[in-house]
């Protein structure tokens, strides 16, 4: 999942608007899953400087976590998602001070 993410991000440094409608697209293709919404957080920020949809992200990453999402035996503990969008979301925050 972040191969997709950050392959899509680098190479679409100069257009911004076809790197972020293949974010979408990678999403939707995807089940209801914390992680890919962190990892497309991440990447707009690191590579797109939207904090604004990062939040929304992270915020959509929230709120399954509170729904009836559990994770798998293969997945990361719920308390990781919520220390990597906690993270995250401070740091978005600081940027914006």
């Amino acid at each position: 999942m972040s191969f997709k993410f950050s392959q899509t991000s680098r190479r679409m440094r100069g257009n911004t608007d076809l790197g972020l409608s293949l974010q979408e697209k990678a999403l939707s293709l995807d089940s209801p899953h914390p992680l890919p919404l962190i990892l497309c957080a991440k990447s707009l920020v690191r590579s797109f400087k939207r904090l604004d949809l990062a939040q929304v992200r992270l915020s959509q990453a929230a709120t399954l976590l509170r729904s009836t999402w559990h994770p798998m035996s293969d997945d990361m503990s719920r308390e990781w998602y919520e220390r990597e969008i906690y993270a995250l979301s401070h740091s978005i925050q600081q940027d914006e001070c």
